[in-house]
């Protein structure tokens, strides 16, 4: 396995050099996107699509989740992003290889005995993850879209300035939602919106963060809050059934409940309909603590999440138990369970008493501040 270091150009030409072995090795390559298609996964695979274009080798991107937010509508839409949403994959014998971008797992099961050429991710190592000819994990990376970007700059593509606006604007937006709107942003996520803005739509970008929340995921915040669970300095919210198409406001939810309270780290979980039936727990995680490790917290409760810095998330199937309880009591339960792992989860890390009590001070000074800061102004 490949490291990168921002400061470091070399490594980066390494990590170009030996991604691009992998790739020419096969003559077609199924990019799958695993789990939720977000903005740095879209924006990721659309990148490596041209990538593999430019070396001569076909490949087709596929999701078997659909997308949820507006907004990852629009930037697909928008940009003519060639992302195939299906409930199968098609006939897998035209590929001879797949790749997993985005994501903490590159197992998929629907690709059957499929080699997997490469996995690139910026989350902690999934433990279900195979091997791959060719795996790079950097974890001080907040977007893969970064990585990505640099990518491009070393390999210097000779590509057509309409299709490069079009990579440039998704790589720009799953840069910016992955940091918070930068937020979170390193040294290696501002290198690369450096180069990529150049190329991108800047109005499109602005377009996209000015769209306002849909009123299901309005409808799922106010339900967050009035139903939601405090438990030394976190707030633990179930907000019941939501429908697959909606499964993104979940994130965004325990966004805004950590943005719009005292609270160190926020929960929000829910029951997710598929549209064949079936049913998981999909559960977000957000946090102001630098040193909660959520990686680690998630995989104590399930092998299927991971996390990286400030943010994560996690899913639990439910077939077992779906086809056979009636909704509500499968909520009951449901929301017991969980809100009993997580209280668990929170008393197992003693460090934390201290650090909440520093982060509610933090909290209370920024907003004092804020205030005199307003009255200095108003004068």
């Amino acid at each position: 396995m490949c490291s990168v270091n921002s400061r470091n150009k070399m490594n980066i030409a390494n990590l170009t050099n030996s991604l691009i072995k992998a790739i020419k090795k096969h003559k077609s390559i199924l990019i799958f996107i695993k789990g939720s298609p977000d903005p740095d996964a879209i924006g990721s695979s659309f990148a490596f699509q041209a990538i593999c274009s430019s070396l001569g080798v076909k490949s087709e991107i596929i999701a078997l989740m659909e997308l949820s937010l507006n907004q990852n509508k629009m930037i697909v839409s928008s940009l003519s992003i060639p992302v195939q949403f299906r409930q199968n994959l098609p006939d897998i014998d035209k590929y001879d290889a797949y790749a997993v971008l985005d994501h903490p797992s590159n197992y998929v099961r629907e690709v059957g005995q499929l080699v997997c050429a490469v996995h690139l991710d910026h989350h902690a190592k999934s433990d279900d993850s195979v091997d791959a000819e060719f795996s790079f994990t950097e974890e001080s990376i907040n977007s893969l879209s970064s990585l990505i970007a640099l990518i491009y700059r070393e390999m210097n593509l000779n590509i057509d300035r309409e299709y490069m606006r079009r990579i440039a604007t998704s790589l720009y937006y799953g840069i910016l939602t992955d940091t918070d709107m930068l937020s979170h942003a390193t040294s290696i996520d501002s290198d690369a919106l450096e180069y990529i803005s150049a190329f991108s739509d800047i109005k499109l970008i602005e377009s996209l963060v000015a769209l306002p929340y849909s009123g299901e995921t309005m409808t799922i915040i106010q339900k967050a809050i009035r139903s939601n669970i405090v438990y030394k300095n976190w707030i633990i919210a179930g907000v019941g059934y939501i429908d697959e198409e909606n499964r993104d406001a979940i994130a965004i939810t325990a966004d805004y409940l950590l943005n719009n309270n005292d609270f160190s780290t926020s929960v929000v979980f829910a029951i997710i309909r598929k549209k064949d039936g079936s049913k998981f727990i999909d559960a977000s995680l957000r946090t102001k603590l630098i040193m909660l490790d959520l990686n680690h917290f998630i995989h104590e409760i399930t092998p299927n999440g991971g996390a990286r810095k400030y943010k994560g998330a996690y899913q639990v199937d439910l077939d077992y138990f779906s086809k056979y309880a009636d909704e509500e009591f499968l909520w009951n339960f449901v929301r017991s369970v969980t809100v009993s792992h997580i209280k668990h989860g929170r008393d197992t890390i003693k460090y934390l008493a201290v650090t909440d009590i520093f982060s509610r001070i933090g909290n209370r000074f920024s907003r004092i501040k804020s205030i005199f800061h307003q009255k200095d102004i108003n004068q």
